[in-house]
């Protein structure tokens, strides 16, 4: 995938294929230097004669290789092919995201590499959230896996983060850490990991607890219910037992019942 490219970028890159082809000012090519000029022919001869390049429009021929690459990056704006602001938003975005590093040094490689103005810089580096304590956090996250201590602190300002930044930093990891230390976490591990995994855990506590307490309502109506069944148990007498009694004597109560009625029935007709 083609990237986005500043106009001092590809002006310097299109003035080294102008010079390559072109000559270092004009469409002359370039001569040997050096050597007498017998052995000059001599080499010439020797060599395998090479594709001379088609010859140019008188316009483009009379133009300087600085003029000619001005009028091609001109007519890229006009297309809107070429745009310093696209390709100051696609660097602070790479920076923040892949390659975190302070603020004011991703500012200065595109004002100083690319020559982006100053306020496109800025908001470019807005619009991507380019936040110090982010980056420095996150590198701190990688470095600390293998460093600790003054060491990571020195490693940190090397990579161009100022002083108050990595204290803070450091100082923020260190809270982290020790409220984190009693569920098992190791030095400087991903603090984002370890927040979920225990809130993952916390949250499924939560639904094993609401699972028994639902479990336990539900035993304690069923068991309700068979105690009302049941009635009082005799002396000695298991619940089993009693709930069989119970269920025995509403049996015997429905069979009773249905006898009176067909002995009502049969003094009706009579």
């Amino acid at each position: 995938m083609n990237r986005p490219r500043s106009t001092h970028e590809l002006r310097n890159k299109l003035l080294v294929l102008c010079k390559r082809w072109r000559g270092p000012s004009t469409g002359r090519r370039r001569g040997r230097r050096g050597g007498s000029a017998a052995a000059a022919d001599s080499r010439e001869a020797a060599a395998p004669e090479a594709p001379q390049p088609e010859p140019e429009p008188d316009g483009i021929a009379a133009a300087t290789n600085e003029e000619l690459v001005e009028a091609v990056l001109a007519r890229l704006h006009a297309g809107k092919y070429l745009g310093d602001e696209e390709f100051a938003r696609w660097w602070a975005e790479q920076r923040v995201t892949f390659r975190p590093r302070p603020r004011a040094l991703v500012a200065a490689e595109m004002r100083f590499q690319h020559a982006i103005d100053e306020d496109m810089v800025q908001e470019a580096l807005d619009d991507a959230g380019a936040d110090d304590l982010k980056a420095c956090r996150r590198v701190a996250v990688k470095l600390g896996r293998r460093r600790e201590g003054q060491k990571l602190l020195e490693s940190l300002l090397r990579k161009g983060f100022t002083y108050g930044v990595v204290q803070a930093t450091l100082a923020s990891m260190a809270e982290e850490q020790a409220q984190l230390a009693g569920n098992g976490v190791e030095d400087y591990e991903t603090f984002e990991e370890a927040l979920a995994r225990t809130t993952a855990e916390a949250e499924a506590e939560a639904q094993a607890e609401a699972e028994a307490a639902l479990r336990g309502a539900a035993s304690g109506e069923e068991a309700g219910e068979a105690a009302a069944m049941a009635g009082d148990p005799a002396d000695g007498e298991t619940f089993e037992e009693a709930l069989a009694r119970a269920a025995a004597e509403a049996e015997a109560g429905e069979e009773e019942a249905e006898s009176e009625g067909a002995d009502a029935d049969s003094s009706g007709r009579a």
